[in-house]
Formats: structure tokens, sequence, C-alpha cells
């Protein structure tokens, strides 16, 4: 069996405030709750953490050795929880936007500045293609998004295409800077 982040929580509570009392009212939980925890961990490992008395709470060697680690394991824990979360919400990630040359002087440079200014977290992987490949390379998942020429009509405008079965999060931050820099009313269409 191998410790949950429960017990490292735990453990790392009561060796920071040397105090199961304190480390419980800190994780809003029962003494008798923290004290298992603790004590499964000490289990787990096979080794004491923690010199007990009646008035205070001590690190053993092995207890300074892991603590830590332990500290780097529940920062990693938190990294990697707001990393995925960025990542669901289009903050974070790989997003493969592919252009057509009508995209690619203009719109391109200035969607891509936007973009990765008001979300640093974001990596783009720009591709250009030719505008009636775009549904081949989304279909083909070689791009999540795809700037090409609209339909014919009074001026040249570019139109935003994706899957509807598999819109990459991300997408609509990139409608929203085509929003503000072309105004709502020409907001790239869908398809």
């Amino acid at each position: 069996m191998e410790p949950e982040l429960r017990h490292l929580r735990a453990f790392v509570a009561v060796a920071e405030h040397r105090s199961f009392t304190r480390a419980a009212q800190d994780l809003y939980v029962a003494q008798q709750a923290l004290s298992q925890q603790v004590k499964a961990l000490e289990e787990i490992l096979g080794v004491q953490l923690l010199a007990r008395s009646s008035r205070r709470v001590d690190l053993t060697l092995a207890g300074s050795a892991y603590l830590a680690d332990c500290k780097r394991l529940l920062a990693a824990s938190t990294r990697a929880t707001r990393h995925v979360r960025a990542v669901a919400a289009g903050e974070a990630g790989r997003l493969r936007p592919a252009y057509s040359l009508s995209a690619a002087y203009e719109t391109l440079p200035e969607l891509t500045d936007r973009l990765t200014r008001q979300h640093p977290g974001l990596k783009l992987e720009t591709r250009e293609i030719f505008a009636g490949d775009a549904c081949r390379a989304l279909r083909d998942d070689r791009c999540d998004i795809a700037l090409v020429p609209a339909p014919p009509g009074p001026s040249l405008t570019i139109e935003a295409v994706w899957r509807t079965d598999h819109r990459h999060p991300a997408t609509t931050h990139l409608l929203d800077v085509c929003a503000d820099l072309y105004g709502a009313e020409d907001r790239p269409a869908a398809g």
C-alpha cells in the first residue's frame, strides 16, 4: 500500500504546527482522525515520523527527511490540479490553429499576438493549409480550428471553422480575440 495525499497533508500539518490540536484545527478535522491518518502513514512506511510526548510533537530524523519530500509532492499535486483545470478551460495547453494564405499576413499575426498576451499558458502551433483542405485537416486531427476565407461576399472576411464533435476549449478565446479585433458583428462564423 502507498501513502495517499491525505496522509501527507496530515503529516505536514502536524510537523509544521508541532501539535495535533493546532494541525487538526488548521485542517478542519477531528484530532482523533488526524492522529489516525498520521499513524496509518507511519504504518505504511514502517517508520516513526513523529516523537510524541504529552506536551509536544517533534520530528524524528526520518520525519525531517520525509517532510521536505512531502511538501514537494503536495506542491506538485497543487500545480498539476491547477494546470489540468487551466487546460480544460482553454487557458493552458496547446491550440493548433490552421490558416489559409488569406489570413496569413493580417489576421493571423494580430490574433496570435493578442491570444498569447491574454493567455500566456496557451501554446500555439500554427500551420498553413489550403482553404479547401480545412475540413480534412480538422477531420484528420491536424488542427483544432481553421481560419479560412468566408464564402464570397461584398468584402474579404475570414471565417473560423472547427469540429462540432470535438471543440478545443481554447477556441472560445481565439473567437473572443477575433470579436475584439473585428467587432462583434464581424465575429468569424462557426461551421
